[in-house]
C-alpha cells in the first residue's frame, strides 16, 4: 500500500513540507513519531515516508478507538450504515447542510429551532 498526498490532512502536508525544508529543525516531531534513524538530509525521503505511515497509522488507531466507544451506545452501526449523512458530524465542512439535516430530521422537529436560532447557527 502506498500512502499518497490524498491520504494526508492539510496540517500533515504542511508538517511534511516543513520537515522537507529543514529536517534538523523538526527533530522532536520526527523522534516523537518513532523514527530511530539518523536525522539528516540524506535520509529525508525515508524520514518523510516514515512520518506519512505514522500519521495515517495514528489516525486509524484513533478512528478505531472512537468506533469502539460509539459501539457502547450502538452508534457504530448507525455511522457505518449512514456514513455520508454522519460525515457531516465529524468532518469540517458546511454547517448549513448539517443544520438543514437537523431541521428536516424526523428526530428533530423544526419547532425546536426558531428563526433567531437558525441565524446564529449559520
Amino acid at each position: 500500500m502506498t500512502i499518497g498526498e490524498e491520504n494526508l490532512t492539510c496540517k500533515e502536508k504542511q508538517l511534511l513540507a516543513e520537515v522537507r525544508s529543514d529536517c534538523q529543525k523538526h527533530t522532536d516531531l520526527i523522534i516523537d513519531n518513532g523514527y530511530t534513524g539518523v536525522i539528516k538530509g540524506e535520509n529525508l525521503d525515508y524520514i518523510v515516508r516514515f512520518l506519512q505511515v505514522s500519521f495515517v497509522s495514528h489516525r486509524c488507531l484513533y478512528r478505531k478507538e472512537v468506533m469502539l466507544g460509539l459501539s457502547s451506545y450502538g452508534m457504530d452501526q448507525i455511522i457505518i450504515q449512514n456514513s455520508l449523512v454522519c460525515q457531516l458530524l465529524f468532518v469540517a465542512g458546511d454547517r448549513k447542510m448539517l443544520l438543514l439535516m437537523l431541521i428536516t430530521s424526523s428526530h428533530f422537529g423544526a419547532s425546536l429551532f426558531t428563526g433567531r436560532h437558525i441565524k446564529t447557527m449559520l
